[in-house]
């Protein structure tokens, strides 16, 4: 059996019919067509020249950008028209300008024609060889027939470069939930080379260009996975952030992961012991969102996998600050003190934007099953927009947790077989030391509409391969 751990305490069993989550769908079984109609509609999004993303329930924005029409005549795309860029850690450092692009495509997904009206040109230039649409009517028939078979389409810009002559080069994100009982949520990524008329303001062409093929995209990621044939009426299908392979080693491969928002959770355990496993669930004091799971009107949720821990040594200022928090009993010596985090992966429904999230809560309940919240000094939740991360990865299904016994020798093995072929790993700037990670596979990080952290659902070993892995940042 499987289990289910909320907000409103833990759930146990079986999963499947007796505990079900009633979402309403139009369609368990895509034909090829509908796949060519959801791509096509991917496609017109990224012909709009800006990502976009559309909530059942809007996420309000913190800080509002200028508008497309503040652009001057020759305005450079690399500087933000009438404000600061937006902070790394709340969003990318994209401008302004292609903020307010975004917004408006954003209310065009909404039902708002005349925002992307208003935001593209009648006679843009479309330049990318899977889509029919060439003009701005041709989009909109696009956007409007095909929006209707996807779920919560956002399409996010996550990096910013300049391309010359008015134009940027953007990043993109794009995604969208598929009608079928296991809620895939099918990801997309690429880059789009975008030019303003700098009179108007106006999107004049776009070049698009994808990661991969849009049937490819589509096809690899809407059937279910081993576990989602079992669960399928519990919990949604799990979505991963998308990364690129660089580098395939000896028994290892390199990876390069777009940004992304993630929710940081971390706290000090003074015990220090390995075989408390206190790294083994994550932290029940940031599961504070509400989610009713059963009945008829049963809250939908988004599931993310592959949270990555991280354990350390303490630097002597967060020791002092831990020793002066925890229980006096809490450890033989301070030294003994480690310092656990998770990164947690928000769904892409929720962009690529931490202020347009609630920000997190904890909890002061204790944490079950390991050890009373009370002995948890320095515990912290925030969201975070990591950058793009280069890491390697080395296959780690044999280990339970990261703080299992075998965990060491393959940080070893990683780090000389990254030696070997000349990779250098990034050192900290705590410990002045390489950061190994750990990606636990197995678990079902679950979010409410609001992008709250609300459940988790952990599956069982016996499945077969559980997707964990030994990680360590790389130089580029």
């Amino acid at each position: 059996g499987a289990t289910l751990r909320s907000s409103r305490g833990v759930w146990r069993g079986t999963i499947g019919p007796l505990h079900e989550l009633k979402f309403p769908r139009r369609s368990a079984s895509p034909s090829l067509s509908m796949a060519r109609l959801a791509a096509a509609y991917l496609l017109a999004l990224l012909a709009a020249g800006a990502p976009a993303g559309a909530f059942r329930r809007p996420l309000p924005r913190t800080r509002a950008s200028s508008a497309i029409g503040a652009i001057s005549s020759g305005a450079d795309f690399a500087a933000p028209t009438s404000e600061e860029p937006l902070p790394t850690q709340t969003r990318p450092a994209i401008p302004a300008a292609l903020v307010a692009l975004e917004e408006k495509v954003n209310a065009a997904l909404r039902g708002d024609a005349a925002a992307l009206r208003a935001a593209i040109a009648s006679n843009v230039n479309i330049d990318d060889a899977a889509l029919d649409a060439k003009d701005l009517a041709g989009l909109e028939a696009e956007v409007i027939g095909v929006a209707k078979l996807m779920e919560d389409p956002v399409l996010s810009f996550v990096e910013a470069t300049d391309a010359g002559a008015d134009a940027v080069r953007v990043t993109w994100i794009a995604s969208g939930t598929w009608g079928a009982p296991w809620n895939p949520r099918i990801v997309a990524t690429g880059t789009a080379d975008v030019t303003l008329d700098a009179a108007t303001g106006m999107v004049s062409r776009v070049a698009t260009a994808w990661d991969r093929s849009p049937s490819s995209a589509f096809f690899s990621q809407i059937f279910p996975d081993v576990w989602d044939a079992r669960t399928w009426f519990a919990c949604p299908k799990v979505e991963r952030s998308p990364y690129q392979v660089v580098h395939k080693g000896e028994g290892f491969e390199v990876r390069d992961y777009l940004p992304r928002t993630v929710l940081k959770m971390s706290f000090v355990d003074p015990t220090g012991k390995p075989e408390r496993k206190v790294a083994k669930l994550l932290p029940d004091f940031c599961m504070t969102g509400e989610l009713m799971t059963a009945g008829r009107l049963a809250d939908p949720w988004w599931a993310t996998a592959e949270p990555e821990c991280f354990i350390r040594r303490l630097t002597p200022e967060e020791e002092a600050a831990a020793v002066a928090e925890a229980p006096k009993d809490a450890a033989e010596d301070a030294g003994a003190f480690r310092h656990v985090a998770w990164d947690v992966a928000l769904p892409s429904r929720n962009g690529v934007d931490a202020a347009a999230l609630p920000a997190p809560a904890m909890s002061t309940d204790d944490y079950p099953e390991v050890v009373s919240a009370e002995r948890f000094a320095l515990r912290e939740c925030r969201h975070e927009v990591q950058p793009r991360r280069r890491i390697a990865v080395l296959s780690a299904n044999d280990a339970e947790t990261a703080q299992d016994p075998l965990v060491p020798q393959l940080r070893k093995a990683l780090a000389d077989a990254l030696a070997a072929e000349g990779i250098k790993m990034k050192v900290s700037a705590e410990g002045g030391r390489p950061e190994f990670g750990f990606i636990q596979g197995g678990i079902r990080a679950g979010f409410n509409e609001d992008g709250v952290f609300s459940i988790v659902a952990y599956e069982p070993r016996s499945i077969g391969n559980t997707g964990s892995y030994v990680t360590v940042e790389v130089e580029v």
